[in-house]
């Protein structure tokens, strides 16, 4: 319903963002995530677009997780999506690459080259999945927020900890520098959050 409303070529976003005390970012937000409004913010909407609330549908939570794997599938098929996975992975790899760079002061040991490929493997199926979990592909990059920014802090510390972790437990950092994965989880947030803002 809203985004057949604000298709009309007669309210813009910012026209709505003005009726209702907000900013243009939050009314593209609820555009693309209509399912997670509030029922306050709803009856705001309605009330500036000239409607009235007349009915409200509960829906059974099994319902709502197929939608869930609805919103999944459509989000996969949107073009813009896999261009930002795309930027990631290589913003990913750029990061760890990186940081091994000035952790060994340009030059990587060979010893040290050995462990690039499988680790990164590692890392990098970890960060999409933690980005993923934490609602960093959520929405439109080009109206990213404090919170988004704060998403992807937290995907990045979860993902240091869980790969320093399993290297741990593996081989408790034989081979292994410590100082890259610190550089790296820095670099990642670095560079994912400096792509979207």
């Amino acid at each position: 319903m809203l985004r057949q409303a604000l298709n009309r070529p007669c309210i813009t976003q910012e026209g709505l963002a003005r009726r209702i005390n907000t900013k243009k970012s939050a009314i593209s937000r609820i555009e693309n995530h209509a399912e997670e409004i509030k029922l306050s913010t709803l009856e705001k909407f309605v009330h500036a677009l000239g409607k009235q609330l007349t009915n409200l549908d509960f829906v059974n939570l099994s319902s709502c997780a197929k939608n869930t794997g609805n919103r999944m599938t459509s989000q996969f098929r949107k073009l813009n999506f896999w261009i930002v996975l795309g930027v990631d992975l290589l913003l990913l790899v750029a990061a760890h690459l990186l940081a091994y760079l000035i952790r060994f002061d340009g030059v990587i040991p060979l010893e040290q080259r050995a462990n690039i490929p499988a680790v990164l493997a590692f890392l990098l199926s970890v960060k999409l999945v933690l980005f993923h979990l934490f609602g960093v592909y959520r929405g439109m990059w080009r109206y990213t927020s404090l919170a988004d920014l704060l998403n992807i802090l937290k995907a990045c510390v979860v993902a240091g900890f869980i790969t320093l972790g399993g290297i741990l437990l593996l081989n408790r950092f034989e081979g292994f520098s410590r100082s890259v994965f610190v550089l790296d989880g820095l670099l990642t947030f670095v560079f994912i959050a400096g792509f979207r803002v």
